[in-house]
């Protein structure tokens, strides 16, 4: 596809999938929308938890061209864009499938990104990149 065809590529709507998982899963956490702020959205979770994301997809084609094309860094990148994974559901692992069965169904590709841990700090980490999110932004470790 062309870059105009995939800048026009519609915001994808995740609220029929959404109330399907709360009305299916006993124990979600917390729904986030992962938007302007990129995975720092997870910090909106009121708990002393952060998430160390282990697992991310391969971005759309569309972000690797920004990156180049803009020489953007993977921190710029991760404090922008959603690189591809729009909602995140925090869930015990025991339900995670559930979820994504849910999300499938709906033909949503997802996964299992990371997981939460025990953090006053409530930090965001993606050791992958070797980047930390803070309230304010992303960091290189």
């Amino acid at each position: 596809m062309t870059v105009g065809e995939a800048m026009l590529i519609t915001t994808r709507i995740y609220v029929k999938p959404a109330l399907e998982v709360l009305d299916k899963v006993k124990n979600v956490k917390a729904l986030l929308h992962i938007t302007g702020e990129g995975f720092r959205n997870l910090q909106r979770v009121r708990s002393e938890v952060g998430f160390i994301l282990d697992f991310l997809p391969e971005p759309p084609p569309i972000f690797k061209l920004l990156q180049k094309e803009g020489d953007i860094t993977d921190a710029e990148m991760a404090n922008t864009y959603n690189m591809g994974v729009g909602l995140c559901a925090v869930v015990p692992e025991s339900e995670a499938q559930a979820v994504m069965d849910v999300f499938r169904a709906h033909h949503i590709d997802s996964w299992v990104i990371g997981r939460a841990v025990a953090d006053p700090e409530r930090l965001v980490r993606i050791p992958a990149l070797g980047l930390v999110g803070r309230h304010d932004k992303f960091y290189k470790e």
